[in-house]
């Protein structure tokens, strides 16, 4: 459908890497979140002792940053080429 609203080829592929970028970054967000407060419970029920602080270094979010710009790059470009 928004192919067919009158934009140019560019216009279309940065409005999708944008929505694209949104929902993956609110899904990583929430995924963090869920993986930090779950935590405790995986420790309890598997006895392992990881720590909640672990989720949170410069390394892991880093990581997390870039699997956002890959799979947001990757999910947006293929609809907006085709």
């Amino acid at each position: 459908m928004k192919k067919s609203d009158g934009r140019s080829p560019r216009q279309f592929i940065r409005t999708i890497l944008v929505e694209t970028t949104v929902f993956v970054s609110i899904s990583a967000l929430l995924a963090l979140g869920l993986a930090y407060y779950l935590l405790p419970v995986f420790n309890q029920v598997f006895a392992r002792a990881i720590p909640q602080a672990l989720l949170i270094t410069p390394s892991t979010l880093a990581f997390l940053a870039g699997t956002i710009a890959v799979t947001s790059l990757l999910a947006g470009f293929y609809p907006g080429w085709y």
